[in-house]
């Protein structure tokens, strides 16, 4: 691999109900893109059927001492679509906790299934490597037609504009945060339980950080949009308010102090 990149996207309400709010996507430059595909899918042939011990689990009927045990289930299907004559592989790696203790987490199984349970895909154009933890192909199509775009990588206006502020020298590893996609994801998880959406402003610039070459060391800098600072501050002002004016005065009613500010 001689450059690698990562991208995490905004998840649709669709898949946190079903757990799969991870929508990530790898982007490796290698060598050889056929070589790199097949080490994948020996790798994942590999973990196929191996199991890893939990600890002791609940007495069976009989009062006998039973183990937990993780399972892992891969697969690994070759050219499962085709999007604009790149053949795309899919594959299926799950780690299968033991039902007693997903039923012991309650609601947050949900979310521990975002972290256990991967389904993706995979392709290859001009010896780079794409590798999604989301079976959206419209979303693998984008990605297979940005990285032959002129300019490559990183060439959107939002992303180069942000790559500009920096000055690091010889750029050796960029990271871009979009604080309205994160707000937009934290929306998500909000309309769950009843609270309400964040309001996210216009136009956002991301947060960059960047780390390059300059003489003989390393140099790095991070930067933070002023309009993006305000708006982090009034989210979170807005965020130790709402509960304070609300159920802090009903609280304060019943001779009881209010709830503790939000812990962040």
């Amino acid at each position: 691999v001689r450059n690698a990149s990562f991208a995490l996207y905004t998840p649709d309400n669709a898949a946190v109900a079903t757990g799969s709010f991870i929508k990530a996507a790898y982007i490796y430059d290698v060598e050889d893109a056929d070589a790199y595909i097949k080490m994948y899918r020996d790798n994942l042939t590999k973990m196929n059927g191996m199991t890893y011990d939990l600890g002791e689990g609940a007495p069976d009927a009989n009062g006998n001492p039973t183990q937990m045990q993780m399972t892992v289930t891969t697969s690994f299907t070759e050219n499962a679509m085709e999007l604009d004559g790149v053949k795309v592989s899919s594959y299926e790696m799950l780690f299968n906790l033991p039902p007693e203790m997903m039923q012991q987490m309650g609601p947050m199984a949900m979310f521990v299934s975002a972290f256990t349970q991967y389904r993706g895909l995979v392709a290859a154009k001009d010896n780079r490597v794409v590798v999604t933890t989301s079976t959206d192909a419209v979303l693998a199509q984008q990605i297979l037609d940005t990285m032959t775009k002129a300019g490559g990588l990183g060439a959107g206006d939002t992303i180069a504009q942000a790559t500009q502020r920096l000055n690091v020298g010889t750029p050796y590893a960029c990271s871009y945060l979009s604080a309205d996609g994160v707000a937009a994801t934290a929306n998500v998880f909000m309309a769950m339980f009843g609270m309400p959406a964040v309001e996210i402003p216009q136009n956002l610039e991301p947060i960059t950080t960047g780390f390059g070459g300059e003489g003989d060391g390393l140099g790095g800098q991070l930067f933070v949009p002023s309009k993006t600072v305000r708006f982090i501050v009034d989210t979170i002002q807005s965020l130790e308010q709402g509960p304070q004016g609300q159920n802090g005065q009903r609280n304060r009613g019943q001779g009881q102090d209010g709830p503790p500010p939000a812990p962040f």
